[in-house]
């Protein structure tokens, strides 16, 4: 019943920002989220259904009453909180009948976070459009991002660099924080994650894969 309650919360948070974004800058994101509500709204027929019919009785199902109360403040942020604590729940499922279900719910989790969460430099960074100035810089300052982040990390403490790089890192330095800020989030992210789906379908390591390559700019 925890995990179906925490579905519908995470489904009615999702459905209000959804509402609540419309109209405003972040029409991409509004649609994003509206697909992300409607998956978790199968997810949450799927848990029922399926529990139902391996004998359970429905009010050992039956969900309490998640509701939204108010406008959400800060809201695409709110629904990614919600998610990832969702997620940590479904990985500690261990009912062999769901767990065909928790690895395509935690694989759809996973990929909303990731796609809300990132926040819009990195994003664009990580995109790898070929035109994009910044990246290009970078590829050519450095070897690889992680040589990025140890090198921008340093400067930041006042460790002295080469002039060209120092000379960039003070013109991007806020869009470059959150880049390298990005990049180590969710390098640990995803190793914390790789054991997890390991032990999931095929599918959902391919949604696995795609996030380490997609994490992986230059």
């Amino acid at each position: 019943m925890e995990i179906l309650n925490e579905i519908l919360d995470l489904f009615l948070t999702s459905w209000a920002v959804h509402w609540q974004l419309k109209g405003s800058s972040n029409i991409a994101i509004h649609h994003e989220l509206g697909e992300f509500y409607d998956e978790l709204k199968d997810f949450a027929d799927e848990y029922v259904e399926t529990e139902l019919t391996n004998g359970e009785l429905v009010t050992n199902i039956f969900p309490l009453n998640p509701r939204v109360k108010e406008v959400i403040q800060d809201p695409v942020n709110t629904v990614v909180r919600q998610a990832t604590a969702l997620r940590k729940s479904v990985v500690l499922v261990k009912d062999p009948i769901l767990q065909d279900w928790c690895g395509r719910l935690i694989s759809r989790l996973t990929h909303y976070i990731f796609l809300l969460g990132t926040p819009p430099a990195s994003a664009k960074l990580f995109s790898k459009d070929p035109s994009n100035e910044l990246l290009n810089t970078l590829k050519k300052l450095f070897n690889d991002q992680n040589e990025f982040v140890t090198i921008f990390n340093a400067w930041l403490h006042s460790k002295k660099v080469d002039a060209n790089i120092d000379l960039f890192f003070r013109q991007h330095q806020d869009e470059l924080l959150e880049i390298s800020d990005t990049i180590l989030n969710t390098n640990k992210e995803l190793f914390s994650l790789k054991e997890v789906f390991q032990n999931l379908s095929d599918e959902a390591k391919s949604e696995y894969n795609y996030w380490v390559n997609y994490f992986d700019a230059f």
